[in-house]
C-alpha cells in the first residue's frame, strides 16, 4: 500500500514539475526605423506587403529627430513601411514598399528631409 502511494505522488510531482515539449517560436526580423529629419514621426505602420491597408500605428509617442524605433516580431518575407509626420496643413509620407525582412536580422531605414513623400531610403 505504501508503495502505491508513492509510487502516485512521484508520478504527480514529475507531471507537476516536467518540462514542455514544445517548439520553440520561429525565428523572426525586425525593421528600425531612425528619423534623420527635422520633422518628428507622428506614425509608422509597419504591415505585411499582401495587407490590404496600413493597420495599426506603431509609434505610440512621436519618434523625435534622432531616434528610432524598431519593429520587431516580424515573419521573414515581404514588407512595407509608412512613416507619417502631421504637417500644419498636411500629413506628409514616406513609403517603403516590399522590404524583405530576414530571420534574426533587422532591416534599417533612414527617414530624411528630402524622402517625405517620396521612398525610404535603405
Amino acid at each position: 500500500m505504501k508503495e502505491t502511494v508513492f509510487a502516485v505522488v512521484g508520478a504527480v510531482l514529475l507531471a507537476a514539475c516536467g518540462v514542455s515539449h514544445s517548439s520553440p517560436p520561429p525565428p523572426s526580423g525586425a525593421i528600425r526605423v531612425t528619423n534623420d529629419s527635422s520633422y518628428g514621426i507622428d506614425e509608422l505602420y509597419v504591415i505585411p506587403s499582401s495587407a490590404s491597408d496600413w493597420g495599426v500605428n506603431r509609434a505610440a509617442s512621436p519618434i523625435v529627430p534622432t531616434y528610432s524605433l524598431t519593429v520587431g516580431g516580424l515573419a521573414p518575407g515581404s514588407w512595407d513601411v509608412r512613416a507619417v509626420s502631421i504637417g500644419v496643413s498636411s500629413p506628409y509620407f514616406i513609403e517603403g514598399y516590399g522590404e524583405a525582412v530576414i530571420a534574426n536580422q533587422t532591416l534599417n531605414f533612414s527617414a530624411t528631409d528630402s524622402d517625405y513623400s517620396g521612398s525610404l531610403k535603405v
